[in-house]
């Protein structure tokens, strides 16, 4: 899956511009399961096979502006626009040919705008120490969405869709979040962000989803940005987050997720003026889910390159 795609550049000495596209959810799964059917005639003869399939998912392109005040306050605004489909099948098949294949599919279409907010303290203590808070604030909003829903079995192809416009809504969100660097070598970083889901209308109801609070913590080091040697400018990560899922299964909350991952950035351009170029690499190892409903432990692998140069200052002789 592709990440993101982000740029950021100044506008002038104190306004920024930000403009990119990343995925707001995706749909990717397809198991099965098979049990026999409890015929006293045929015992342990004839047997069902579920089968279940999920694809595509909601994007999203921003652009964003902020503005720099009194040196140490920035505030910022980033407007979204969602767009794309998420389609989920299922479909049962039996092992007795007199018995007919059923089928249904379901899909949720999404163009929406929304917006968020965000406000940020910064700060430089004694030259070596670097602390900055930031606030992000979303309202709870109506989604334009169109959800469709379509039936058939082996004798029938799907029905035509039956389009129900329902009410969606995307959550309130607010999250804050903490870093403190030393002497631009090695950072801490702390995150919380809470979405209200629980509140937030799925198919014109509020009783399928939970609330999710997500916190992330991570640690980053480089030696020395203006070294020329390379090893100097390698940066070293490592995180961990742990999330509440947004889901119920059978009217019931489901165990935290987790996260664990390190990484770190390669230099492409060795220079001592602290500006560079790097490709950057994650390993991450999660958990979500149960045991007893549907558990998952994936490990993921993230490449991403990072172009940071300077377009914006005048050569002078």
């Amino acid at each position: 899956n592709l990440e993101y795609i982000t740029m950021q550049f100044p506008l002038m000495k104190n306004v920024g511009f930000s403009a990119g596209m990343l995925p707001y959810s995706f749909s990717g799964y397809n198991f099965y399961s098979t049990s026999y059917l409890p015929f006293t005639e045929y015992p342990d003869t004839v047997t069902a096979t579920q089968s279940f399939v999920g694809l595509g998912g909601i994007s999203q392109v921003y652009s964003g502006i902020s503005v720099e005040l009194f040196n140490h306050i920035s505030l910022g605004v980033n407007a979204y626009y969602m767009f794309g489909t998420s389609v989920n099948s299922r479909q049962l098949n039996f092992s007795e040919s007199t018995m007919y294949t059923s089928a249904q599919r379901d899909s949720i279409s999404v163009s929406n705008f929304r917006f968020r907010y965000g406000l940020q303290f910064f700060n430089t203590f004694a030259k070596k120490h670097d602390v900055n808070l930031g606030l992000i604030y979303e309202f709870k909003k109506k989604m334009n969405a169109t959800y469709t829903e379509a039936t058939g079995s082996v004798l029938t192809e799907l029905t035509t869709p039956n389009e129900i416009h329902t009410q969606f809504d995307t959550p309130e969100m607010y999250g804050i979040g903490l870093a403190y660097t030393y002497d631009k070598k090695l950072t801490f970083a702390l995150d919380y962000t809470m979405q209200k889901w629980a509140e937030a209308r799925f198919i014109g109801a509020t009783d399928t989803l939970n609330n999710r609070s997500k916190i992330a913590f991570g640690v980053e080091y480089q030696p020395n940005a203006r070294s020329n040697r390379f090893g100097d400018k390698v940066t070293y990560r490592a995180g961990l987050n742990i999330s509440d899922p947004y889901y119920k299964i059978n009217g019931l909350s489901q165990p935290k997720n987790f996260g664990i991952s390190f990484g770190f950035g390669l230099p492409l351009k060795l220079s001592n003026t602290g500006i560079s170029t790097h490709i950057n690499t994650t390993f991450e190892y999660g958990k979500t889910g149960a045991v007893s409903q549907l558990r998952e432990d994936y490990f993921k692998i993230t490449f991403n390159a990072a172009f940071n140069e300077t377009w914006f200052f005048k050569r002078k002789l």
